[in-house]
């Protein structure tokens, strides 16, 4: 199975647990390589509080952001880990 389908199936199992994970992709061009560069930005919606309104409203909090996939892929995993109390899964 490729990385990509990895992480989409890993995003499902998080969910399950009750934490959405988004998974964002853009890319930017790099002069020095002459090449187009794939970025990944893990993201989750999380409640924040503004003392100066005095209310609580939902912010974007970014995990992670890398060019690496493996990167990504691993932080997933970490995350997966963390939301199930075993740590003895079978990822």
């Amino acid at each position: 199975m490729n990385i990509n389908g990895t992480m989409k199936k890993l995003q499902m199992a998080i969910l399950q647990t009750g934490l959405a994970i988004t998974i964002g992709r853009t890319q930017f061009y790099s002069p020095e390589q002459h090449r187009f560069i794939p970025m990944i930005t893990l993201s989750t919606k999380v409640l924040h509080y503004y003392e100066r309104s005095g209310e609580w409203k939902d912010q974007t909090f970014e995990i992670i952001r890398t060019s690496s996939q493996v990167d990504a892929l691993m932080c997933m995993v970490d995350i997966y880990k963390a939301v199930t109390d075993s740590g003895n899964s079978n990822i």
